[in-house]
């Protein structure tokens, strides 16, 4: 029996100086970082040319295993963030250190978020991949080797070298063409986008370089037309855009007013626009030269007056219609709108 019970304080003891030597890697999982989602491109970290100095600050945090979310070692990991340009890399930022004070609450798997500027220099290599070196120790063991983050973020270029303009009209109407130079050796065109919107849509193929054609899907709002070149060499994304405003075909509005008139009686007419859109000098037509019209001072009322001696196409009819139209000038030209009214004995 007393050799049973050492036996089991022995056991118990191997297994607390186990538990208690574990290494700074068993206890912390990795190091995880984001980019704000604006500077990202289809998962990439879109970069100004070469010429530039600029700064994108990250959100990082550090996440330890669930089986040691109590434990009371003193973890420290320090880093800083790097750029893989592929046998070489670039600093980034200053260091960046992680301890359990960063857990909060105490037993949390992730630490709270330290937000890290890194910045790319002027005239250095903006082309590889972002990552996050760092090493750790705890009250068992010193510093360990430098290791890099599982996670990474390629580099793209918001704004290449090579100067080229998306050409085309900065209103759409209806359909309309648009190209884009592809004289650069040293990018090639990939494919024609659109961004911000769903107002035009790509008719036809996506992939020619030589021009695309934006057909419009509804009567509002603006988009993106961007052009996605890449460097074969190493796979970096040069984007370039166009902002297109949809342009109005229609009046947005209506007329305003009586459906039926009798003879010998006058009434106004306003058009009305339902988004506060100035359509210039309004024009009002009627279609019947008989009805006596009368401008108002503004140009988007109009009085109509049926004599008294309405001459009726059918002598023996008690109505007849006649058709009120209203013109304004869109971003697309002159555009109309009408309205039937009836005119009765």
């Amino acid at each position: 029996m007393k050799t049973q019970t050492l036996m089991t304080v022995f056991i118990v003891l191997i297994t607390f100086s186990i538990a208690n030597s574990q290494s700074i890697f068993d206890v912390i999982t990795d190091v995880d970082f984001a980019a704000p989602e604006e500077r990202l491109y289809q998962g990439k970290l879109m970069v100004q040319d070469n010429s530039n100095t600029e700064s994108v600050v990250l959100a990082t945090t550090l996440g330890r295993w669930p089986q040691y979310n109590n434990d009371n070692s003193n973890i420290t990991v320090q880093g800083k963030f790097i750029l893989d340009i592929g046998g070489g890399e670039i600093d980034l930022s200053d260091s960046v250190s992680f301890s359990n004070n960063d857990f909060s609450p105490s037993f949390a798997v992730g630490s709270s978020i330290k937000w890290t500027t890194i910045t790319f220099a002027a005239h250095t290599v903006k082309a590889g991949h972002v990552k996050f070196k760092y090493r750790g120790k705890n009250n068992v063991e010193p510093w360990s080797q430098y290791r890099y983050s599982s996670k990474s973020l390629q580099t793209t270029f918001d704004s290449p070298g090579p100067e080229l303009i998306i050409q085309g009209p900065n209103i759409l109407c209806n359909s309309q063409t648009y190209s884009i130079a592809d004289n650069d050796s040293s990018i090639s065109f990939k494919k024609w986008e659109i961004r911000n919107g769903n107002s035009i849509r790509i008719d036809g193929d996506s992939t020619s370089a030589a021009s695309v054609t934006l057909v419009k899907n509804n009567n509002s709002g603006q988009v993106d037309l961007v052009a996605v070149f890449e460097n074969l060499h190493n796979q970096t994304e040069y984007i370039y855009s166009k902002t297109i405003r949809i342009g109005e075909e229609i009046l947005d509005g209506m007329i305003v007013g009586t459906v039926s008139m009798e003879v010998g009686t006058e009434h106004i007419f306003q058009f009305e626009t339902s988004n506060g859109q100035d359509y210039g000098n309004i024009t009002w037509q009627v279609d019947n030269p008989n009805i006596i019209v009368s401008q108002q001072s503004s140009s988007d009322q109009i009085k109509l007056i049926v004599p008294q001696n309405f001459p009726f196409t059918n002598p023996q009819a008690n109505s007849q219609n006649i058709t009120l139209t209203v013109s304004g000038l869109t971003d697309c030209g002159i555009a109309s709108q009408s309205s039937i009214i009836r005119v009765r004995r």
